[in-house]
């Protein structure tokens, strides 16, 4: 889970209730819990580098996809498996406009 605000105290107030919560669902958040500035490095999240104004794909993600684009390529035919991963790439590696 990733929160953002502008605001260190708000944070914390948000993080209180959300512990609050799962108090009760008998869970409980992570001993490792972070808060740091976003502007100061990049939120590595969901197999994507989230920066203060744009966005990109994770060197190692990126590798294994070209990677398996380039083992597809070679095939004379496509299966139905293949088929899908680059339908699935071809939505990851989307430019935004």
């Amino acid at each position: 889970m990733v929160l953002f605000h502008r605001n260190k105290k708000e944070l914390h107030k948000i993080k209180d209730k959300i512990d609050d919560f799962l108090k009760k669902e008998y869970l409980r958040i992570k001993e490792n819990w972070q808060l740091f500035k976003v502007g100061s490095r990049p939120i590595d999240f969901l197999g994507y580098r989230f920066y203060r104004g744009y966005t990109t794909l994770r060197r190692c993600n990126f590798l294994r996809i070209r990677r398996r684009l380039k083992k597809i390529s070679k095939k004379t035919e496509l299966d139905v498996k293949d088929a899908a991963a680059v339908i699935s790439y071809r939505r990851v590696l989307k430019t935004r406009k």
